[in-house]
């Protein structure tokens, strides 16, 4: 059984911050794009902790923590996005 669910995936950087612009349909974005939740990225899953979140423009912006600038997350850019199943608390009447 496959533990993780892809949620989007990093389109590009936004700005010289370290911010990385995300596309995602996923339906509990609210849930997952919190300060400190789990992130894996890419084919090796690499785990990255949330640190800040914003709209705009339809994209997801987010930070990660330990990075503050653009340099750090170009090897990111074109990733997809993962959270492992189990970190994910819904409610009984959620799937």
């Amino acid at each position: 059984m496959n533990n993780y669910i892809e949620v989007g995936k990093i389109v590009n950087t936004f700005g010289i911050k370290g911010e990385l612009k995300i596309t995602s349909d996923f339906e509990y974005k609210d849930k997952i794009f919190q300060k400190d939740f789990p992130i894996y990225i890419g084919e090796f899953k690499t785990k990255e902790l949330v640190n800040t979140h914003r709209v705009h423009k339809g994209y997801d912006l987010t930070t990660f923590n330990g990075y503050t600038n653009i340099n750090e997350v170009l090897k990111y850019k074109g990733e997809k996005i993962f959270i492992e199943r189990n970190d994910l608390a819904l409610a009984d009447d959620e799937y």
